[in-house]
């Protein structure tokens, strides 16, 4: 699949998951996720996806989903050398925000604090 397509499939999940069509949301960002595995974004829209299909009834699981994301990532990102790449900044501030708004939830106030901190001051 090249760039363009993926990214059209990308759009039609967004289309699905604010059209409040969580399972077929879903169904297709399986598909972008076989084509792309380790991609973080598609993980991440996966894990948004499940929260939102069981009504935001579990956040402590999208918030321990969010921050293995997180260190996967870093751990990806923490060498640019072999490519020179490194994570975009808007999908690592909506991974941060996340995290810290679903801290905020979970009362977990620290947390929020420092993951929000960290997001303003970059």
């Amino acid at each position: 699949m090249n760039d363009s397509s993926f990214l059209g499939q990308a759009r039609r999940c967004n289309e699905l998951f604010a059209a409040g069509s969580f399972d077929s949301c879903l169904h297709e960002l399986q598909r972008l996720r076989s084509m792309k595995e380790d991609d973080i974004r598609v993980l991440h829209n996966v894990a948004i996806g499940y929260y939102f299909k069981s009504d935001c009834s579990q956040p402590t699981q999208l918030f321990n989903e969010l921050k293995r994301l997180k260190t996967m990532a870093e751990a990806r990102f923490a060498s640019t050398d072999a490519d020179g790449m490194g994570p975009d900044e808007v999908e690592w501030a909506v991974l941060h925000c996340n995290i810290g708004l679903l801290a905020m939830q979970l009362r977990k106030y620290a947390t929020a604090s420092e993951v929000l901190e960290r997001l303003f001051r970059n």
